[in-house]
């Protein structure tokens, strides 16, 4: 039972860290070398494992580079939207190995779910992936999500309240596992990190996440992080929530771009050619998104990372923004804590497919 438990723990090491040596192996989780080299030697027997090269000599013999190998197991991510679709294919390191992106309205009848079907199975078929390795597919939906009974709670963009999800799960026929949109943009990002943030989505609308001890904060009914629908200007425009001023109605991508939401570079290159009506929606939006990331700073004290379609274009303008923010933040003497995303439309198919994986290798 000792040495299972072993080629367990160091199958999951290995996949954690991408790749890795028996002799840190051996040093990291306190196993030792005989035991290391039978279970890494078993886990390559397997078809789990592979040597992938050697390390630079430290004077010594070569190590080993050990790593998962990518064919063992893959999962897609199905980011869904009011009017796309994203998928995204990763291997069983974890890595990206496809992605696209489809314009189809949302609806929620079965031929909507039959086309998304035929998407993954096309997507599976081009990279030449066996259908029995695909563990399964993480689908985010913009909603919150009671994942444990597979049902839409209340999703004021696709206008949807308490919807059994299992019908759509029987019509795509793999194993399915629903996520908040928000959240799994998080995952995506932040999955693997030590520090615990707070992940604002700057989107078509605005969702956010806590990202806390490695995993994210669900809440009591499964709203936390719910920042799009916080009050920011009291009696201020009406969101689509129907209440007034709610953050999203002033720091989405809609509210900065207005018919170019969903291509936010557009906007960028306009303002960088000095249109005059780009600069003050800029200027507007600046304002709000510093009051915004200045009262989330205050609740949770941790950093605060900007994603979404519109956090992968900020990065340029950190100084601008951490100036405006300075005039409400007494507490910190710069921004340090500000950071953005880097995956932009893929965030959210990503955290969907890493999640399966992850529960993978828990349950190895």
């Amino acid at each position: 039972m000792h040495r299972k438990g072993s080629r367990e723990r160091i199958a999951s090491y290995i996949y954690h860290q991408g790749v890795t040596s028996k002799q840190e192996i051996s040093r990291e989780l306190g196993i030792s070398m005989p035991t290391v080299l039978q279970c890494v030697r078993t886990l390559v027997e397997e078809g789990i494992a592979q040597e992938a090269g050697e390390y630079q000599s430290t004077g010594g013999r070569k190590a080993k580079r050990i790593s998962i190998c990518r064919n063992l197991q893959y999962a897609v991510g199905a980011d869904i939207t009011e009017n796309h679709q994203s998928l995204l294919l990763i291997d069983g390191r974890g890595e990206k190995q496809a992605w696209r992106r489809i314009r189809r309205p949302f609806s929620g009848e079965g031929a909507y779910w039959d086309g998304l079907a035929g998407e993954i199975d096309a997507l599976l078929r081009e990279e030449k992936v066996e259908k029995e390795r695909l563990l399964g597919v993480g689908i985010s939906l913009p909603c919150i999500v009671d994942q444990s009974r597979q049902m839409i709670l209340r999703s004021h963009v696709l206008h949807m309240e308490q919807v059994d999800l299992a019908p759509a799960a029987a019509r795509i026929g793999y194993p399915l596992h629903f996520w908040n949109d928000a959240n799994s943009a998080a995952y995506g990002e932040l999955h693997g990190e030590t520090r615990d943030a707070v992940y604002l989505s700057l989107s078509n609308t605005v969702g956010g996440a806590v990202y806390r001890d490695g995993s994210i904060c669900m809440g009591d009914h499964f709203r936390a992080g719910e920042f799009g629908h916080m009050v920011l200007v009291p009696e201020g425009k009406t969101c689509y929530c129907g209440k007034a001023g709610c953050m999203d109605a002033y720091c989405s991508v809609r509210a900065l771009c207005g018919t170019d939401a969903d291509q936010p570079e557009d906007f960028f290159a306009r303002l960088a050619d000095g249109d005059p009506q780009a600069a003050g929606a800029w200027d507007e939006y600046l304002y709000y998104l510093a009051l915004a990331v200045t009262n989330l700073r205050m609740a949770y004290d941790c950093d605060i990372v900007l994603g979404g379609y519109l956090g992968s274009c900020l990065e340029e303008y950190r100084e601008q923004l951490a100036e405006v923010m300075a005039r409400w933040n007494r507490f910190d003497q710069d921004a340090a804590y500000l950071r953005f995303g880097k995956r932009g439309k893929e965030a959210a198919a990503m955290g969907a497919a890493r999640q399966l994986m992850e529960d993978f290798w828990e349950n190895f």
